[in-house]
């Protein structure tokens, strides 16, 4: 009974979960090539 309860609520957040996808993902992305980029020039003063 729990799970079918979780899986109703999965089902009704997939919207959410697809427009959360959208903006945090890319998000997500930049964030890490600025880290890649600071980390880069961090070596390279190293």
């Amino acid at each position: 009974m729990k799970k079918e309860k979780y899986l109703r609520f999965d089902m009704t957040s997939l919207p959410y979960y697809g427009f959360l996808m959208q903006v945090v993902l890319p998000l997500l992305l930049l964030l890490i090539a600025a880290t890649r980029k600071k980390g880069a020039s961090a070596n390279e003063a190293a």
